[in-house]
């Protein structure tokens, strides 16, 4: 019974989570399942026939979502599952290491895991978010269980020559280092918490070994196998540094109602240490402080994302909470602001249900308008473009998934041909879409073209910021017409379509 509590947060987070089923995944989540695809048929991390192309940020999910669909199972469902699974499983496992800070066996912090609307979202939108956060609390949990072992050891053998750990001991030290590992091969940023290792004591060192040689290992084959140092949707989208800065800081403030980040990160500098810990634990507490600070920093340094509900900050959230409450144990006055943090994270969320959240028509980030859109226009694709057919569009992931067909993406997230642009910081305020392959798309002639993100707007289509360049082009204006298309579901699909081509079925010319 002296776990039952860290298992009750467990079940309630992973349930909470569930709740949130209908609202993922994303768009960019069918882009793994893409690659993934591409790797199980043979060809390769391609996005596009053969030519290989690292446009994702999250290898060891692209590979997940390959070996699921290996043995047939639908990634939209394992995405999600995974997600649910590593969010209750998150909110277990830090009240674990909240066992070992503070002794409390009630979870402590790991109820504002378990109900926070943030992370029951990102569970369920995909790719790889809570996944992440379960990776680095068990990397906390490792290094707390270094650090109690260390003063254990240190207190036994008071008085005594100091001891060298055993091969057993020395082995189970490395070993702890799985977790990070793994972690720096799902979103590689998780390699800021190494640096803090490399500064610790010995136990501290050996923890840094597999996730360094996890990051050497990646870093070579991206060099093998793509011939790039960084991942191409990190360099399309990267930014003049004070304009990152600007999106950065910009999203850490929207993020005080999601998750609170700058607040934990007060708190852990103001209140960084306790002196009556015993001196490994301190060290190991130390390395994930700083730890959490180079990954809240990094990821002000890049400018965030356009996603809503912080994602690059969910895998970090409770090792902000677990830092936090070890500087504020033994305060009164904690345990009623959990409560009321508690209370506040959901009043976040409930007023923007459309209706009950465990029904079909609760969505998140317009995922019905959407993605559900996205997939409907795809499937629609699949039977009607002829063979050959190449799509130029911005939302690539859903499409591409359900299409089958040879997508260009605008943004330049799988192709390298966006990488030389000058990115629009004037006309373009959406994170990630500053950069647009205007004259590669042009110069491929592509035979259809989707814009305006392929949704009418109040019965009309808009042009996004980033295609109107393309639009206002006179290549476009002299090769394009744009048709009509009735779908199964909802409304009519505005396309362009080249002028020697003919009508797609179902359409009619809607521009001279």
């Amino acid at each position: 019974m002296s776990r039952s509590w860290a298992l009750l947060a467990g079940v309630v987070g992973a349930a909470y989570a569930a709740l949130f089923w209908t609202a993922g995944p994303v768009d960019d989540d069918f882009i793994c399942y893409r690659f993934a695809r591409s790797l199980v048929e043979g060809r390769g991390l391609a996005w596009n026939g053969a030519e290989q192309a690292e446009g994702f940020t999250v290898p060891l999910w692209v590979g997940l979502h390959a070996l699921g669909q290996l043995v047939g199972l639908d990634p939209t469902v394992l995405s999600r599952a995974v997600g649910v699974l590593a969010a209750g499983a998150s909110a277990w496992v830090l009240a674990e290491a909240w066992r070992l800070v503070a002794g409390s066996r009630r979870g402590g912090p790991a109820w504002l895991v378990a109900l926070a609307p943030a992370v029951a979202f990102h569970a369920c939108a995909g790719l790889g978010t809570t996944l992440q956060m379960l990776l680095l609390v068990l990397h906390a949990w490792a290094c707390l269980r270094c650090g109690m072992q260390s003063s254990t050891t240190s207190s036994s053998s008071k008085g005594k020559q100091e001891e060298r750990p055993s091969r057993g001991e020395a082995a189970a030290s490395l070993a702890s280092g799985l977790p990070l590992a793994l972690a720096c091969l799902l979103r590689q940023e998780a390699a800021v918490l190494v640096l803090p290792l490399l500064l610790g004591g010995s136990a501290l060192r050996r923890l840094a070994v597999l996730p360094l040689g996890a990051l050497a290992a990646w870093t070579g084959f991206r060099l093998l196998w793509f011939g790039r140092l960084l991942p191409l949707t990190w360099s399309a989208k990267k930014l003049p540094l004070l304009d990152d800065l600007g999106y950065g800081v910009e999203y850490l403030l929207t993020d005080l109602p999601s998750l609170g980040i700058l607040l934990l990160v007060v708190a852990t500098l103001a209140r960084g240490g306790r002196r009556e810990d015993p001196e490994p634990a301190q060290e190991a507490l130390a390395a994930l402080r700083r730890g959490f600070l180079l990954h809240v920093a990094y990821v002000v340094a890049v400018g965030g994302d356009h996603m809503a509900w912080s994602r690059y900050l969910v895998p970090v959230f409770p090792l902000g909470l677990l830092l936090t409450g070890s500087a504020l144990r033994g305060w009164r006055g904690a345990r009623p602001l959990g409560v009321a943090a508690v209370l506040g994270l959901q009043a976040v969320w409930v007023p923007a249900l459309g209706s009950p959240l465990w029904t079909a028509e609760a969505r998140f980030l317009d995922q019905s308008v959407f993605v559900e859109r996205w997939r409907t226009i795809g499937r629609w694709m699949r039977t009607a473009a002829p063979e050959g057919t190449r799509v130029m569009t911005s939302p690539i992931g859903a499409i591409g998934w359900e299409s089958r067909l040879e997508v260009l993406d605008l943004l330049g997230l799988v192709h390298e041909q966006v990488l030389d642009v000058e990115p629009d910081l004037e006309g373009v305020g959406v994170k990630g879409h500053h950069r647009s392959a205007t004259a590669w798309v042009l110069a491929e002639r592509p035979e259809w073209c989707l814009l305006g993100n392929g949704v009418r707007i109040e019965g009309r289509l808009e042009i996004n910021p980033w295609e109107v360049e393309l639009v206002a082009d006179p290549g476009f204006v002299r090769d394009y017409r744009r048709v009509e298309v009735a779908l199964e579901e909802g409304e009519p699909l505005d396309l362009f379509v080249r002028r020697d081509l003919p009508l797609p079925a179902g359409g009619r010319w809607s521009s001279p």
